[in-house]
């Protein structure tokens, strides 16, 4: 009989999965049934609840700085204090919260959102960035830094983590400057 793959996880008992939830007493739940299910913080560890639907609780967060407690502990963060949400853990000049947003590792300088190779051929700009599945990422340009306005070249809707290569069309005569934007 023929199916359709409608959600697949690939999960552990360890960081940044919630540990508990190890096979002898918690089990593994969906926080949020309207999120993606590959990521780690859209899972708790609760008690058991065979034959009953999750409910759409939302991920707690102690300190209300938009970053889920479970993540702030996996990474080694405070749950309880609001203030580690502007600190850089790990000096790649991105805050814990942004690391969060962009579904990067804050204790990684490595792991980021930003632009790594560009390449030029055939009037087309190469661009190659490395961002976490789940994320819809903006890409816009401007012709001069500081004056004018940017614009959205492209939306890229992440389908898996790792480096994600894309073609833009390059303005003709004029110099570009571009930049990604984290959309969600």
């Amino acid at each position: 009989m023929p199916y359709i793959l409608v959600d697949q996880v690939t999960f552990s008992d360890t960081a940044p999965w919630p540990s508990e939830a190890d096979g002898l007493g918690s089990t593994l739940q969906r926080a949020n049934a309207n999120k993606f299910a590959n990521d780690p913080v859209n899972w708790k560890a609760a008690a058991p609840n065979p034959g009953r639907a999750n409910s759409s609780v939302e991920v707690a967060d102690t300190d209300a700085d938009g970053m889920p407690d479970g993540w702030e502990t996996a990474f080694g963060l405070d749950p309880n204090n609001s203030n580690d949400a502007d600190g850089d853990a790990d000096g790649d000049g991105l805050t814990n919260l942004s690391e969060y947003l962009a579904g990067t590792d804050p204790g990684d300088a490595a792991s980021a959102l930003r632009l790594g190779a560009v390449s030029l051929a055939n009037g087309k700009l190469s661009l190659v960035f490395a961002a976490s599945q789940g994320r819809l990422i903006e890409i816009q340009s401007t012709p001069a830094l500081g004056q004018a306005a940017w614009e959205s070249v492209l939306e890229v809707d992440v389908k898996s983590d790792g480096p994600q290569q894309v073609e833009v069309d390059l303005p003709a005569g004029e110099a570009h400057f571009f930049r990604l934007l984290l959309v969600e």
